[in-house]
Parts: C-alpha cells; sequence; structure tokens
C-alpha cells in the first residue's frame, strides 16, 4: 500500500515522536549553548575566588614576618607555596612604600589575558597597609579542565535523553504504533476488497479490544461481500445472457435481411409493371428499416458487452458533416424540412477520432429531427473551444418538431425509451438510437444533453475532445495531384513488383507494359524483395502489403533502415486490397512513399509513377490505345457496368486488349489460386484460425478485383473483416463466395 505525503505527516508516529523530538532537541541545545557556558564560567568565578581567598591567608602569614623585617623567612614562605602551586606563575610583594620585597631583583609585571590572571590582594593590620602581594596565575590548564568536565556532564545528560527516547519509542511503536499501523493497512486492504489481511495479536489493553472488534467487523463485512458479489455474479450472468441473446439474434436475423434487402433492390431495378414495382419497392423499403433496427440492436449488445471500439484516425470534420447532410437531404426535402449548417470560424478543419461513429451519431440526431418535424427547421450548428492540448467540438442539432414534455427529459436516453409509448406507433423505431448515441458521445469523452419545449421542437447537443493536427497526409497529395498533359511512357524505367498471387502479378505487370515499362523484376514476398534491392537497382517498387513470410510493410522498414547506411532511396508505393479508412497513413508512417487500391487504377497509378519519377525519364506519345484512353479506361473501372454480368469485361480487356489466348491463361491462373483459397476458407472455417482465415479472403479478394469481378471481391472483403465470426457466420459468407466464384466461371467458360 503506497502512503502519499500527506498521510505520512499525519501519522500517529510523527503525532506522538514529533514533540519529544522536539523537546529532547530543544533541552540539547539549550544545553550546548546556554547551560554549559554558564556552567563554565560559574567553575572559573568560583576557582578565582578560591585563589583570592588563599592569597589573602597567605598575605595575613606573612605578617608577622613583614614586621619584623624577616626578609628571608619571607623569601622561603613565597617559594614554598609557589612550588606547591603549579599554576602560580610568579608572586610579587611590596612593602608600604611600595618597594619590592619579594623577589630581590626587579622584575615586570605580566600584563593580565585570558589565560593569565593577575590577583592583588593587600596585606592590612587593623587598617593599616603595611603592604601589597600580586600573584600571576596560569588559568588555562584549569579552564580546560572545566569545559571537558562540562561537557562530559552535557554528553552523559544528552546520552541519557536520546536513550530514554530510543527506549519510549521501541515501546510505543511495539504496543501502540505497529498495531495502529496494521488495523489501517488492513483497512485499506478492506475497503479494497481484500479480506485475507494480516492482524496483530491482541494484547489486554485498549488496542487489544480494538484489534479483537475491528475482527469481528471484518468477518460481518466478508460475508455481507460474499453475499454481494453472488447476487452481482447473477445479475451480470442475466445481463451477459440477455445481451448475448441479442447480439446472437441480431446475427442472425440480419443475414437473410441482407439478402431480402439485396434481392429486392434486384428485383426493383428490374423490368417490373408498375404494380409489381411498388410491391417490390414496399418490400425493399421494409427490410432496410428492418435491418436498421436490426444494427441498432447489435450496436446495443456490443456496447453492454464492452466490445465495441472506436478507431483513432485523423478526417476532415467538415467533409464528415456534409457528406452526413447530403445522405440526409432527400429525407428531409420529403417530408418538407430544410436543413440549415452552421460553423463556426474557429472550427478545426483536421482532427483525429472515430469518423464512422461521429457520423453514426450525427445520423441518430438528425434522422431523428427529421423524423419528428414536418414542413419545418433543422438547424445544425457547429463550434469550438481550445480546452488544455485538444480542442473541444461543440455540435447542435436544432428542429421545430413536436419536442418532447419536460418529464420525459430525463428518461430520454435511457435504453428501449421513447417520449410516448404513441411515439413509436405513429413515427417507429425501438428507442434504441438515442442510448446508443449516448453510449457512443462518453465513450468519446464527450457529454450530451437536451433541450425541448413540447409543441415547439427540441435541441439536441453534444461535445467532444479532438485531438486536432494541421493537415493529413492526404491533403498535399489531393492539391499536389499530378495531372499528365498527355499519354506518357516511361522507357528505360526500371521496376520492382512485389506480390504473391499470380493474377495480381500479372495485371499490374500488364499495366506497367502498357505504361512503356518492360524491365520489370518480380518478387513474391518480403525478403525477395529486399535481395532484389541488394543486387540491383529500381527506379520504383510497387510492394503489396499483405504476404507470407515477410509482409511488405515489415520489408519496407527493413528496406528504409538499409538505406540509412547507403544512403539512396528507392520510392516504395503500396499496393493492397485494404480499402479501410487508416491504411494509407500506415502505409506512409512505416515509410512507404505513396499509396493505391486494388484493382489498380491505370489513371492513378501513372500518376503515381510520374509523381515518383524524374520529368525527363516520361516521354510523351501522340498514340493512344484507343479512341478513349487510357484515362477514359480508369472511368470504365470506376464506372462499372451495372448489370447482372459477375465480372466487368470492359475492366479486364483493358488488360488483355480482347486477347482470347492470354484471357484462358490468366482464367487458368485465377481460379487455379482461386481453389486454393476456397480450400484454405474451408480448412479454417471451425478451427478459430481467424489470421489464416483472412489471409486467404484478402488474398482471393484482390485477385478477384483485378479481374473485375467485382461482386465476388465483396463477399471476400465481407469475409476478411469478419474473420472473428463464428463457424456458422463464416459458413453463410463462404457459401457466398463460392455461389459468386461458380458464377463468375460460368460466366467466364461461355466466353471460350
Amino acid at each position: 500500500m503506497q502512503i502519499n505525503f500527506k498521510e505520512k505527516i499525519c501519522s500517529l508516529k510523527v503525532k506522538i515522536f514529533s514533540p519529544l523530538i522536539l523537546i529532547i532537541i530543544t533541552i540539547i541545545l539549550y544545553g550546548l549553548y546556554f547551560w554549559v557556558p554558564q556552567s563554565i564560567n560559574y567553575s572559573k568565578e568560583q576557582i578565582t575566588g578560591n585563589v583570592e581567598n588563599t592569597l589573602k591567608s597567605v598575605g595575613e602569614g606573612l605578617i608577622p614576618l613583614i614586621l619584623e623585617n624577616q626578609l628571608s623567612n619571607i623569601y622561603d614562605n613565597l617559594e614554598n607555596i609557589k612550588s606547591h602551586n603549579q599554576n602560580w606563575v610568579d608572586v610579587f610583594l611590596f612593602n608600604k612604600d611600595g618597594m619590592p620585597v619579594y623577589p630581590f631583583e626587579e622584575k615586570a609585571i605580566p600584563q593580565p589575558s585570558s589565560t593569565v590572571h593577575v590577583l592583588t590582594q593587600s596585606i592590612m593590620l587593623d587598617d593599616i597597609i603595611l603592604g601589597k602581594i600580586i600573584l600571576v596565575y596560569d588559568f588555562a590548564p584549569i579552564a580546560t579542565r572545566i569545559e571537558k568536565e562540562a561537557m562530559n556532564l552535557f554528553m552523559l545528560v544528552s546520552g541519557g535523553l536520546i536513550t530514554f527516547a530510543m527506549f519510549l519509542y521501541f515501546y510505543l511503536q511495539h504496543y501502540v504504533i505497529r498495531p495502529s499501523g496494521l488495523l489501517a493497512d488492513a483497512a485499506f486492504k478492506m475497503a479494497n476488497g481484500i479480506y485475507d489481511v494480516q492482524l496483530p495479536n491482541p494484547k489486554e489493553d485498549e488496542i487489544g479490544r480494538l484489534i479483537r472488534r475491528f475482527e469481528a467487523m471484518r468477518f460481518l463485512i466478508q460475508n455481507a461481500q460474499q453475499n454481494l458479489k453472488k447476487e452481482r455474479d447473477r445479475a451480470n450472468q442475466a445481463s451477459e445472457s440477455k445481451t448475448q441473446f441479442l447480439a446472437n439474434m441480431s446475427h442472425e436475423l440480419r443475414t437473410p435481411m441482407n439478402g431480402i434487402v439485396g434481392l429486392s433492390g434486384l428485383l426493383v431495378e428490374s423490368k417490373l409493371n408498375t404494380e409489381q414495382k411498388e410491391f417490390a419497392s414496399a418490400v425493399h423499403k421494409s427490410g432496410q428499416n428492418l435491418l436498421t433496427l436490426l444494427n441498432d440492436l447489435l450496436d446495443f449488445s456490443k456496447i453492454e458487452a464492452g466490445e465495441l471500439t472506436l478507431e483513432n484516425i485523423p478526417f476532415k470534420l467538415r467533409s464528415l458533416i456534409d457528406e452526413t447532410v447530403d445522405l440526409l437531404s432527400t429525407l428531409a426535402a420529403r417530408k418538407g424540412n430544410t436543413i440549415n449548417v452552421n460553423t463556426s470560424p474557429v472550427m478545426p478543419k483536421n482532427v483525429v477520432g472515430d469518423y464512422s461513429r461521429l457520423q453514426q451519431i450525427l445520423n441518430n440526431l438528425i434522422g431523428n429531427a427529421i423524423k419528428f418535424t414536418e414542413n419545418g427547421q433543422i438547424n445544425i450548428d457547429i463550434s469550438a473551444k481550445k480546452e488544455g492540448e485538444k480542442t473541444t467540438v461543440h455540435f447542435r442539432v436544432e428542429d421545430t418538431g413536436i419536442g418532447i414534455s419536460e418529464d420525459k427529459l430525463d428518461l430520454i436516453f435511457n435504453k428501449f425509451t421513447q417520449a410516448d409509448t404513441s411515439t413509436a406507433r405513429k413515427f417507429g423505431g425501438t428507442g434504441l438510437g438515442l442510448a446508443i448515441t449516448k453510449n457512443l458521445v462518453e465513450m468519446m469523452d464527450g457529454t450530451i444533453g437536451v433541450e425541448s419545449i413540447e409543441g415547439q421542437g427540441s435541441t439536441f447537443w453534444f461535445k467532444i475532445p479532438f485531438e486536432v493536427i494541421e493537415k493529413i497526409e492526404t491533403d498535399e497529395e489531393e492539391q499536389n495531384t499530378y495531372t499528365p498533359k498527355s499519354d506518357v511512357f516511361y522507357p528505360g524505367s526500371k521496376v520492382l513488383l512485389v506480390d504473391d498471387h499470380p493474377i495480381n502479378l500479372l495485371f499490374a505487370k500488364k499495366l506497367l507494359i502498357k505504361l512503356g515499362i518492360e524491365q520489370i523484376t518480380e518478387a513474391y514476398n518480403g525478403k525477395q524483395a529486399i535481395d532484389a534491392l541488394q543486387d540491383a537497382d529500381f527506379h520504383f517498387v510497387l510492394m503489396d502489403c499483405q504476404m507470407p513470410e515477410m509482409d511488405g510493410l515489415e520489408a519496407t522498414q527493413i528496406i528504409r533502415e538499409n538505406e540509412k547506411q547507403t544512403g539512396g532511396h528507392v520510392p516504395i508505393i503500396a499496393l493492397t486490397a485494404d480499402a479501410m479508412r487508416g491504411a494509407q497513413e500506415k502505409c506512409l508512417k512505416i515509410g512507404m512513399d505513396d499509396y493505391i487500391s486494388k484493382p489498380i487504377d491505370p489513371s492513378r497509378l501513372s500518376q503515381i509513377i510520374a509523381k515518383h519519377l524524374p520529368e525527363e525519364m516520361g516521354s510523351g506519345i501522340t498514340e493512344t490505345k484507343d479512341e478513349e484512353g487510357l484515362a477514359n479506361e480508369s472511368d470504365a473501372l470506376q464506372n462499372q457496368d451495372n448489370s447482372e454480368s459477375p465480372v466487368d469485361l470492359e475492366h479486364l480487356r483493358m488488360f488483355t486488349d480482347g486477347d482470347q489466348e492470354e484471357e484462358k491463361i490468366i482464367f487458368d491462373i485465377f481460379f487455379s489460386q482461386a481453389e486454393e483459397s476456397i480450400t484454405k476458407l474451408e480448412s479454417t472455417l471451425g478451427s478459430g484460425e481467424s489470421n489464416e482465415w483472412r489471409a486467404a479472403a484478402h488474398k482471393l479478394k484482390g485477385a478477384s478485383a483485378n479481374l473485375g469481378a467485382a461482386k465476388l471481391s465483396e463477399f471476400c472483403k465481407e469475409a476478411e473483416s469478419n474473420c472473428e465470426g463464428n463457424a456458422d457466420e463464416k459458413n453463410i459468407m463462404l457459401s457466398s463466395i463460392k455461389t459468386e466464384l461458380s458464377r463468375v466461371e460460368s460466366f467466364l467458360s461461355s466466353l471460350q
């Protein structure tokens, strides 16, 4: 248990011993600076008084000899006295006329000092002065002895005080402080749910009684906690069962619903009479509404289970707002509503957060505003305020709809709750949208609230702190996109093409050849790419991201480390079928120079090559592949055929130029690799090997996209994204892949 500074200075030990130590220190300092000096001075005064008395007695003893003028006896007496008093440096005797009697020779009297004292005593008889005696006394040895004795006494007393303090410390430590500390530690642990604590042995005193009562309290609390834990486990189990039931039902229902929505959508676009189209449209719309409800149930179950995670990726805030409003503007117009967006000038341009979840929050709030408003206004206000290292963005969605009664405002964000029971009947919904919105806002460290007047409208607001960044890496790319003035060839360019799938290699190679690049070296994984770069120089590298043995990201890191020693830099362009948001940022962060998604856009590839190659390496051409040109091939790729054809032939023949022999080779390679991927998907269906499943789906996804089989690629993408799903879900996805693959095979066979 960690104890902070405040607890230390307020502890029982400090409270008991601080005054005691302060008193002892005060006594010692007083003795050292006051008692010892005073004692020394007192002793010196006592000794000086004794010497003066002795000198007086000597003078009185000399009176008879002075009266009888016995000079020799006077001399002998004084010499004898000097010999018996080692500290008597010298003695002087003068008669009443001031003439020296002893010593006989004339001698100067020393001046007094700190170590030499000069004492004078008059010799008198019945108030008659007979003479005077002067003593020169060496006080240094006596002063040293006095000081030593005083310090010895001081040290003895100080030692006694310290010994007493130590005895008192150990006594109180054993009988008071340690038991109290153990009780405090035990209380702290029990407050944190730890009941296996050490208590001191109780004595027959107040502390002992406290320990016994504490032990009884621990027993009662432990039993209560065990009962509470059992009840909590029962409640959690019930909640988990409910959440799991919702998740399972949502998954089980959503799978057939996707089929209903998809097939009904195709049915609406087919040749139907008016009545049939009306029926099909009703089915399609109902399916979409039901799918939205199921998605809400799934999101809610994920939130309650703690399985919903947020992304942190850079995005443009204004683009998100515009995209959300554009998606909902048609729905608003159908109900006669107008959407107005007002943004603050200080609203940040680029932020880091979860793009899709923020859009979901706005969709819910703006969608509700549209739902409960007819022929009115929906105002969206966005402002921002700098708070510390982050910027808090404040969103307000105000409508002129039916409003919410005051007594329902506190319940509006509760799950399965709506403002009125008639609301669900009239407007639909499950009452989960706002509960999910509130949870998402709080997961982003934000707050949400509502203001409403019944009959006049509602205002929902929320604020979320975001990390603001100056620019997104793609900003510069968007502003400085290289646009060739004409079709360009790149003869003489040497390219390293790295991909583990033969179809992807074949298509990429075809595109490079169309751009005039014929010096192409192939590698099938990251290790081979590193070896190739060590053996030869290349103008740029096209690198797939997901490959066996060593992927493109790890290979790029090693290549960049090697370049730190060699000083060179080869442009590395990422090739990947991962179209998820954040994939580009990951590639650029790892050291790649650019990024292009599969299926490869020829125009985009040409732009990127031009961007990273010296201008003199490109040469203009006057003859194009056909009257549409390479750019139109890109348009054909982006605007794929909306018919039921499983393969976009225009996209395929952009590579083969209609050469049937070449197409047959491509088909054989594709189906051979597809069979391997299907086998891998089947083998990992129920084994729990999600990484193997994802890799197989990813591999088939990229090859399908390059072939022009967009729908097959989408099915593979779904399988890749849901690699953590259960066996039943994977089996449904695998069935869809097999069915679509069979359609592709039948379609391509009919071309031969």
